[in-house]
């Protein structure tokens, strides 16, 4: 679709096969325009209707549902996200936003790890507004305190215990990263 001034059109191009011979019409006449579909109205002469809103809490790996997850908007009292992760809310018929706060997800797993989110909508767009939940994962091992042997500080030790966090403030600052890949199976990515 492309925008043309306050009118939209869609344009559309026929394969070259059904293309007139070259002098027979004019460019204009090859490519022509037409409006793109609109949303049903109630009736013929009003207004389009405009599309319901939803919002949308699932994970960033495999945009499962928080169970438990409530929003309270512009204020208002806590809603609960239905078990799809999802929630219907009013748009409004010039658009506005959304002054969010997040209630029951642990802040960590929030985007920037902040329970307050605002999110900006229009009289049409979008159809959705998805908070997507981090899925972020810390794999570490603690040096052991007895070291020496001449081994190398920074290698990681061939026996030792790793531990996995999801809440970087749990990982002590001794810890170590452990490098490698996690099979994750049913996950978006199936390994990290």
């Amino acid at each position: 679709w492309s925008r043309a001034g306050p009118a939209e059109r869609a344009v559309v191009v026929m394969p070259m096969s059904e293309a007139p011979a070259a002098g027979s019409r004019p460019p204009s006449e090859i490519v022509q325009s037409t409006p793109p579909p609109r949303a049903a109205s109630a009736s013929s002469s009003g207004p389009a209707e405009r599309p319901r809103l939803f919002l949308s809490l699932r994970t960033a790996c495999c945009a499962r549902p928080f169970c438990g997850a409530r929003v309270r908007i512009n204020d208002e009292g806590a809603l609960p996200f239905n078990e799809e992760g999802r929630l219907e809310v009013k748009r409004r018929a010039k658009g506005g936003s959304l002054r969010m706060d997040v209630e029951a997800v642990p802040r960590y797993l929030l985007p920037n790890s902040q329970s307050e989110i605002v999110e900006e909508y229009g009289p049409f767009e979008p159809a959705d507004i998805n908070i997507s939940l981090t899925c972020s994962v810390w794999v570490y091992y603690i040096p052991s305190e007895e070291g020496g042997d001449g081994e190398d500080a920074d290698a990681e030790p061939e026996d030792c215990t790793v531990w996995l966090a999801i809440d970087r403030e749990q990982v002590p600052e001794e810890a170590r990263a452990v490098h490698g890949a996690l099979l994750c199976p049913g996950a978006g990515a199936s390994s990290l």
